[in-house]
This record gives C-alpha cells, sequence and structure tokens, in this order.
C-alpha cells in the first residue's frame, strides 16, 4: 500500500492518495474468495483506493435513494389515504378522528376496554404538503 499526501501553493486544500499493490494483495490469494482474487488479477499492478471508494459510495448512494423513492411514495399514498377518511365519511372540522384498539383478549367480567389513538391526520397533513400535492 503507498499513502502519499500532498499540499502546494497552487493547489486549494490537500491530496491524499492510497494506493494497493495488486501484486502483493495478490501474495495473500488464499484470504481472497476466488472472483475477488480474478477481479484484483484483471487490475493495473498499482490502483488507487479512492477512486473505488468513491464509485462504491456513489452506487450505495444510488441505493438508498431508491429505496428512500419507493418509501416515499408508500408514504404519500399511506397520507393521502388518510386524509380521504375525513372526507368519506363526512366528518366535520371540529370533530376528532380516532382509532379504538381493541385487546387481544376480552375477558367479558372486565367488560371491554378500547384505548383510544388519535387518527395522524396531522402527520398525513404534513407529508402531503412536503411533497407539494396538497
Amino acid at each position: 500500500m503507498k499513502f502519499s499526501f500532498t499540499a502546494s501553493v497552487e493547489m486549494e486544500g490537500v491530496q491524499l492518495t492510497l494506493d494497493f499493490d495488486r501484486n502483493k494483495l495478490l501474495e495473500e490469494r488464499h484470504v481472497w474468495k476466488s472472483a475477488l482474487a480474478d477481479e484484483l488479477q484483471r487490475m493495473k499492478e498499482s490502483f488507487p483506493v479512492i477512486n473505488i471508494l468513491d464509485e462504491w459510495l456513489e452506487a450505495f448512494d444510488n441505493v438508498c435513494n431508491c429505496v428512500l423513492d419507493i418509501k416515499r411514495e408508500r408514504t404519500l399514498r399511506a397520507a393521502k389515504r388518510i386524509l380521504h377518511y375525513r372526507e368519506l365519511h363526512k366528518v366535520e372540522e371540529y370533530c376528532k378522528i380516532g382509532i379504538a384498539e381493541f385487546p387481544a383478549k376480552v375477558e367479558p367480567e372486565k367488560g371491554l376496554k378500547l384505548r383510544m389513538i388519535d387518527f395522524p391526520e396531522v402527520d398525513a397533513y404534513m407529508v402531503v404538503k412536503q411533497d407539494g400535492a396538497a
């Protein structure tokens, strides 16, 4: 592995270089899976690690953005559905919509106890508003 750190008057900031030596890595071939060893064999004798890491980070960022887009679409659809309930059931503005959570087991001697949860209208509104679809 070669490591260098460069700074000059002409250059803004510093430049960090980290190169791996292919042949040295291949000396430890038993550590690598055969696919990686084959990939190493095709590399230049000395190759920059920073560039490879940058490419990997960009690919990882693209995957993350894809997942977020999928979640964003599902969240937006759910938020719009939540906001539609008031109109669908003709609930007045001054009324509050709640969700009754039923217990898993009902004991008749104790009676039925429900837990009320606020319907997430405000959160749904914020999601839709943030998306610009309000």
